[in-house]
């Protein structure tokens, strides 16, 4: 039986255990396991994070091993290759895809009935590879994809614009990569069309504004790990999101990685579309009503990313 309660992490590095640290700051689990190839890096994350659950809910943490997931609501894998400044996200397929094919089969074996959601770059390729090595049904298999783009478009829109970031409701769909895309026509500054509340408030022309906020999104992943080697708690407070949504049954509409079967025209590839999220993962995907050109950068995304999937032997 499912217990929406516990959490399993697969996969102890910064990601994985800044994620176990806000989840646990969150209150949302009364159980969390932490799984890696390295056992005792798993043990000393346990350790550490146990000091910080003294001032949150009680929790029972632990080191574990796959059998520990079996009654898992969620399953958070974030194992894998972290990309270095002049890599694409694309450009660690093959190697993460080879840790996925040890990791799937291993969940499968235990026909665990969580929800299993994939943070490994490139996100999209590996959603696509944990929904067919596992068998899962497709709403039960879901990727972070572009609810961290979003959150840096709303972040960067909202200090461009000088307006407070509840006052922006924007979003970024396709892959979580090169071409993802931003639906312009979506856009709203307090409530009003981008263009309007530009052509109102501010002397930016919004071509130019578009060209300069897409490019900035785009850049933020790389300029970040060109820093500090890696990103962690912008992804982090994505997942927390996600899982609040999962666990409270919360049904909120995000951009989130998923098998599309015919929506906007695409059809067999995992890629971000706003979707429901509830205790099932993916309760149904939300089809917006996108411009023509819009519609052909999306087909476009999930053409990369089908191309790249033809590299794969799965």
């Amino acid at each position: 039986m499912v217990n929406l309660k516990k959490v399993a992490i697969i996969g102890c590095g910064r990601v994985g255990s800044t994620i176990a640290f806000n989840l646990i700051q969150a209150d949302l689990f009364s159980e969390m396991v932490l799984i890696d190839i390295n056992h005792q890096k798993a043990e000393g994350e346990v350790m550490d994070l146990s000091h910080s659950s003294a001032f949150s809910s009680a929790i029972n943490l632990y080191a574990g091993n796959y059998d520990d997931i079996v009654d898992a609501g969620l399953i958070i894998i974030t194992a894998g290759v972290g990309r270095k400044p002049n890599e694409s996200r694309l450009d660690l397929m093959q190697k993460n895809v080879e840790i996925f094919k040890s990791i799937i089969p291993e969940i499968k074996a235990r026909q665990c009935e969580g929800v299993l959601f994939i943070i490994s770059n490139p996100v999209d390729i590996l959603t696509y590879v944990t929904l067919k090595l596992s068998g899962f049904e497709s709403h039960r298999v879901i990727g972070s994809g572009t609810i961290l783009d979003t959150a840096r478009l709303k972040t960067i829109l909202a200090t461009y614009l000088k307006v407070s970031i509840k006052d922006v409701d924007a979003y970024v769909l396709g892959e979580h990569g090169n071409s993802a895309l931003t639906p312009w026509s979506k856009v709203q500054i307090q409530n009003k069309h981008i263009s309007q509340y530009l052509s109102e408030n501010n002397s930016i022309k919004y071509d130019i504004m578009k060209k300069e906020i897409e490019q900035i999104v785009l850049d933020c992943g790389k300029e970040i790990i060109k820093r500090k080697d890696a990103t962690f708690y912008g992804v982090s407070a994505c997942v927390k999101k996600v899982a609040k949504s999962i666990v409270n049954d919360e049904k909120i509409i995000l951009p989130i990685s998923t098998l599309l079967q015919g929506q906007y025209g695409i059809d067999n590839i995992c890629l971000s579309a706003l979707a429901i999220i509830s205790y099932q993962g993916i309760e149904k995907i939300v089809e917006v009503d996108l411009d023509e050109n819009e519609l052909k950068e999306l087909k476009e995304s999930a053409m990369t990313l089908k191309d790249a999937l033809m590299k794969l032997n799965i």
